[in-house]
């Protein structure tokens, strides 16, 4: 049993075995619940077999969740009902603030909504901003759209990542374009060196020094 349900998936209309599939249904009864007519989750919704609609998503998705009328995060190791553990400890250690592309999802939405295991909604990143501010040290107004992008230095908005990760090598960088609001070309496998390529795009636009302060700030 995998964990995700793929597009491939989707489009067979297979993958209901899938432990992902209890995210696609959430999120499908949210966005009806919600009155929304659409609603679109990166795992399944992108044709990884496609090179070229890969590379569109990558670049695109940034802008759509800023477009988004609400993000939806579903926390599918955070349960309100467990006695053991408080909700705020469980979301501290949620893995959702440990991944690479969420960034994204938690920065350029102008609403985002934390949902348990259990479906129950537990707050927005506004309600929860100081507990998101101490576990990841994002300012605030960074992630409550209070301030744009443009207002913090390239090192801070690097230095958000340092706790992330991503499956593929390739996507540490590719995460952080829309964040860096820098353009490289989309490639993987091989010894393509994307995180090379950004700090090199970096450099060529901010100068060598900055490249240098991030290399020795990088927390792989």
């Amino acid at each position: 049993m995998t964990e995700e349900v793929s597009f491939q998936d989707v489009e067979a209309g297979t993958g209901k075995s899938n432990v992902g599939w209890k995210k696609i249904q959430f999120c499908a009864d949210k966005a009806a619940a919600d009155g929304l007519r659409y609603f679109w989750i990166d795992t399944c919704c992108i044709n990884q077999s496609n090179k070229i609609e890969v590379a569109d998503f990558i670049k695109s998705m940034y802008l759509w969740y800023a477009q988004s009328k609400k993000c939806f995060v579903y926390l599918e190791d955070v349960d309100e009902l467990d006695p053991q553990s408080s909700v705020e400890d469980q979301m501290r250690a949620a893995r959702w603030f440990t991944r690479g592309w969420t960034l994204q999802g938690l920065i350029a939405p102008k609403e985002v909504e934390f949902y348990s295991s259990n479906h129950t909604l537990l707050g927005t990143k506004k309600t929860y901003s100081k507990l998101i501010n101490e576990t990841t040290k994002i300012p605030v107004d960074a992630f409550c759209n209070e301030e744009p992008l443009s207002a913090f230095s390239l090192a801070q908005r690097f230095h958000w990542r340092s706790r992330r990760s991503t499956k593929r090598d390739e996507d540490t960088a590719y995460s952080l374009l829309a964040i860096l609001e820098v353009d490289i070309e989309i490639i993987y496998g091989g010894e393509n060196q994307a995180f090379s390529r950004l700090l090199n795009e970096v450099a060529r636009r901010e100068g060598g020094m900055l490249k240098r302060n991030l290399i020795g700030n990088a927390a792989y």
